[in-house]
């Protein structure tokens, strides 16, 4: 007879009408919370916008109070503006307030898709920048915002604006008039600022209908000039143009998750993407639909400034023979690519970084999931041996429920030496903790799956990161963001009081 286990632990379900939710969510009793960005605040928006990008969660400014950054992408109407909101905890850490507002004006024809900042030092001079990439419909328009800290805060216009080389792609209007616009960046996985190629300077990789690597200098006074920007990498070439609505233009080139990892343990990072990370793709497994053409690649650091494509994973269960570089390999039946959820750790300790992603599921019976990219040999010899799954969350869910898992983060909040990772459910409005307990990184057995937040209904949790003691009384925070809905919780903040220990939980055996 199969033997299954069941964790029971203790939630507590708390009244936050004080709070703004119209329903009552359910938090596990580890965890209190803070506050919620509701119709009381100015940054609340209700209906169908989509408040998505969520950044930060330390101290960028250097004014000695962590802060976090927020979106919204204007409803999905390009005519609205974009707004980017930066939050800081009050003086006695009991709530969050608005402390840096921009407006993105409407005249650059934004797309609904633009929702991801970068945070850091980008060109070395000690001082952290955000930037913002956006999608204007002119390609001479900038499509790249700077924000650079001064004196202790963010300006309201940008530092800098930038035209980054990008393909373009050709559209009819409906009176069939011929019309060109940049590919646009992507919206799912926050992009990476660090120093990918150990030359000790920084490096901002961008992802969205491709991938861009680019390093700058200087002190912003003309960022478009050759000596203050060297772009060091590009995927597909800026001189390519695509034709929009031809089959296999956005799954060949659209990437939704991203994390700089040192797969190898060589020193330097290399680049995993995956591309697309959509759950309804269409056509067949067997068609020629490149939705499930490649959907795992891996750019490895071959040198200063250097880059190449090592390792690219396919879905297709019958082997064939593409005209493009390093084929290695099939992914397991189930894997379907992650949205957003992608960071690196080294668990193991064994000097080399692990990749742990999330899948919203939706392909072979797998609804969402959390993954593991687990190198045995080089990046070129990256197989489906390497990937392993570790959690299935419909296993967790009543009957009815679906899951599809998307944002995560990574921490230990409770201190204990234990990882955990945070992972948002968009379909379950859910938000679950998987703690590593030890043993084999690969097996599904070493690790405890709980949930901690639970939304009534309406809200569905997509982003989601880890600030690090942004109020400075000792405790992290847990920063969980999604579209609003019929509960009126756009942000909620969390904390783990470190005195308060996990309920013991029941084993049932049947």
């Amino acid at each position: 007879m199969e033997c299954k286990t069941l964790l029971l632990t203790v939630f507590v379900v708390l009244l936050c009408t004080t709070h703004g939710f119209g329903q009552q969510p359910t938090i596990h009793s580890d965890f209190n919370l803070v506050w919620v960005l509701d119709s009381s605040n100015p940054a609340f928006e209700s209906g169908p916008a989509w408040q998505e990008t969520l950044a930060g969660g330390w101290d960028i400014d250097g004014d000695g109070v962590g802060e976090f950054y927020s979106s919204f992408d204007g409803s999905g109407d390009p005519a609205k503006n974009y707004t980017l909101y930066q939050f800081k905890p009050t003086a006695d850490g009991s709530s969050y307030e608005i402390t840096w507002t921009v407006k993105i004006d409407s005249m650059t024809g934004l797309s609904a898709n633009q929702r991801v900042i970068a945070l850091g030092d980008v060109n070395g001079n000690g001082v952290n920048e955000l930037l913002f990439g956006v999608t204007p419909i002119d390609p001479n328009d900038p499509n790249l915002l700077v924000y650079e800290v001064s004196g202790n805060a963010l300006p309201t216009t940008p530092t800098a604006t930038l035209i980054t080389p990008r393909p373009t792609a050709q559209y009819l209007d409906p009176d069939s008039t011929v019309r060109e616009t940049q590919l646009e960046w992507s919206w799912e996985q926050p992009w990476v600022i660090d120093d990918i190629d150990n030359d000790g300077q920084n490096e901002f990789v961008g992802t969205g209908t491709g991938v861009m690597i680019m390093e700058f200098s200087g002190d912003w006074a003309d960022p478009n000039a050759s000596d203050d920007v060297n772009y060091e990498f590009q995927m597909p070439d800026a001189a390519d143009t695509y034709q929009l609505g031809v089959a296999g233009f956005l799954p060949e080139f659209f990437a939704t998750a991203m994390t700089a990892a040192d797969l190898d343990g060589d020193g330097d990072q290399d680049i995993t993407l995956i591309f697309p990370g959509w759950r309804h793709a269409p056509g067949g497994e067997n068609d020629n639909n490149l939705f499930k053409e490649r959907p795992l690649r891996v750019f490895s650091t071959t040198g200063e400034d250097s880059y190449s494509l090592d390792a690219q994973l396919t879905l297709r269960t019958s082997k064939d023979t593409p005209n493009t570089p390093a084929w290695t390999g099939f992914t397991p039946l189930g894997w379907f690519g992650a949205n957003r959820g992608m960071v690196a750790i080294d668990l193991d300790n064994d000097g080399r970084d692990e990749i742990f992603h999330t899948s919203p599921g939706g392909f072979d019976g797998v609804g969402g999931s959390l993954w593991l990219i687990d190198l045995s040999g080089d990046i070129a010899s990256l197989d489906s041996n390497d990937i392993h799954l570790l959690v299935e969350f419909n296993d967790f869910l009543p009957d009815g429920t679906n899951s599809a898992t998307h944002g995560m983060a990574t921490a230990d909040m409770d201190g204990d030496g234990n990882i955990e990772f945070y992972i948002a459910d968009l379909d379950a409005r859910r938000v679950w903790r998987v703690e590593y307990q030890g043993g084999d990184i690969t097996s599904p057995g070493s690790y405890e799956t709980t949930e901690i937040f639970e939304w009534a209904d309406g809200t569905q949790p997509k982003a989601i990161i880890v600030g690090q003691d942004m109020d400075n009384d000792g405790l992290q925070e847990l920063i969980i963001q999604g579209p609003p809905g019929s509960v009126e919780a756009n942000i909620v903040v969390l904390e783990r009081p470190t005195q308060i220990r996990r309920p013991p939980f029941i084993q049932i055996s049947t």
